[in-house]
């Protein structure tokens, strides 16, 4: 529009100009020295113009010659950039498709002519890595060392996770903490700090990286919950093994209430207390979360806990029959606690129940054990057979399915 717009507006000014002189075409004389010039003022439009067209061409072209050397290094630079982004291109490829060595000679023919090489020699590394060609990867990772901070944090990246995969994870700790210190907080390289702190039981480490990972967007709200579950778990598990009773229950009070909340990590926890000779805790806590919510999981878990006053368990657990009186798991849990609390034909009534409400492994083994201890071989067998054809899933063994061994024991006497 610009180009439009000059060029009427040119042949307006052309055209009056073109008028004006038709009217009076004027005269000029010029002297100079012993020169003369004498000529019509249309005359010397043109010639003021051809002159100024020529200059201008003489200029621009005397500055494009002397543009030539850098116009000619700047051309031959994208040249290069453009044939190393095409290499870059390849060996990512050959990388992600297995063929190591076809990507370890892309990525080392770019080096030279690589404007940022730390890429190229991160994915140098890698291919020499999967070729078992060591001494070829810790020289490029050495030549890496000598870039710049950025090109530097990539190939540590590198080398870290390939410590990883070597199951090095000190090492890699070692390189991460010092990318960490060069160029803080990078997304991945916290990642790979968590990998190393998980790898090494370096929980405590592990807490503290979880909320910079969420606020950086390598975790997401989910990841960042199954994360913080992961860390408690083995926390707990570490204090358990190697703490007291007070340091597991001064942990468990530090982690977060909705990471407590989690039924799994609750019936470890009551595990943990059950081990520490604090079964009474265990039993407390989970009445507790039962009374709030039913679970199956967590009544299971109740009648596994193994100590404490059996037959008081028993009652409590009686007492959730009103609303749970077909709940399998609830018999199978009353029947354990009533063969624990030696009252051996309520337990076999109990589990018989739980069975005829759905056939479990664990049910019959349980029944199995009472019959056993009641003097029946032949019904401790047929429970232990039934419950071993639930297990490797026999097509008769489907849950819901009347098993041979509920009609054997139907029949005997009670």
């Amino acid at each position: 529009m610009k180009w439009l717009i000059g060029i009427v507006i040119a042949l307006f000014s052309a055209v009056g100009l073109a008028w004006l002189l038709r009217e009076d075409a004027g005269y000029v004389l010029l002297t100079v020295g012993h020169w003369t010039i004498e000529t019509s003022v249309a005359a010397l439009l043109v010639f003021l113009l051809i002159g100024f067209f020529v200059t201008y061409k003489l200029v621009r072209y005397t500055g494009q010659l002397l543009r030539m050397p850098r116009t000619l290094a700047e051309a031959g630079k994208r040249r290069r950039e453009r044939r190393a982004q095409r290499l870059l291109a390849k060996g990512s490829r050959d990388l992600a498709e297995g063929r190591w060595q076809a990507a370890e000679q892309a990525f080392a023919k770019a080096l030279p002519i690589a404007a940022d090489p730390g890429l190229y020699l991160a994915g140098a590394a890698r291919a020499a890595q999967h070729l078992g060609a060591r001494d070829r990867r810790d020289r490029y990772l050495a030549a890496a060392e000598k870039l710049p901070r950025e090109a530097a944090t990539v190939v540590g990246i590198a080398r870290a996770e390939m410590l990883l995969e070597e199951e090095q994870p000190e090492q890699a700790a070692e390189v991460l903490r010092k990318l960490n210190l060069l160029t803080p907080n990078r997304p991945r390289v916290l990642e790979l700090q968590l990998d190393a702190a998980s790898r090494l039981g370096d929980w405590e480490h592990a807490l503290r990286l979880l909320p910079e990972l969420r606020k950086r967007g390598a975790l997401d709200e989910a990841g960042y919950r199954d994360s913080q579950l992961q860390v408690a778990r083995e926390r707990l598990a570490l204090v358990a093994r190697k703490g007291t009773l007070s340091e597991l229950q001064t942990l468990w009070g530090q982690i977060p209430k909705a990471v407590r909340a989690n039924e799994a990590l609750l019936i470890d926890y009551c595990g943990f207390l059950r081990d520490l000779n604090a079964a009474d805790a265990a039993e407390k806590l989970l009445k507790q979360a039962l009374s709030r919510q039913w679970s199956n999981a967590l009544c299971v878990a109740f009648g596994q806990l193994g100590r404490g006053n059996a037959a008081g368990q028993l009652a409590s657990a009686e007492a959730w029959l009103g609303a749970q009186k077909d709940n399998a798991y609830l018999h199978l849990t009353l029947g354990r606690l009533a063969a624990r609390a030696h009252q051996l034909p309520k337990a076999k009534q109990y589990l018989e129940q739980s069975i005829r409400l759905q056939p479990m492994a664990d049910a019959y083994q349980e029944l199995g054990d009472v019959l056993e201890q009641m003097e029946d071989a032949g019904g401790a067998g047929a429970c232990y057979r039934a419950g071993l054809r639930l297990l490797t899933g026999v097509e008769e063994a489907r849950e819901g399915v009347a098993l041979p061994a509920v009609k054997d024991l139907a029949e005997k006497p009670a």
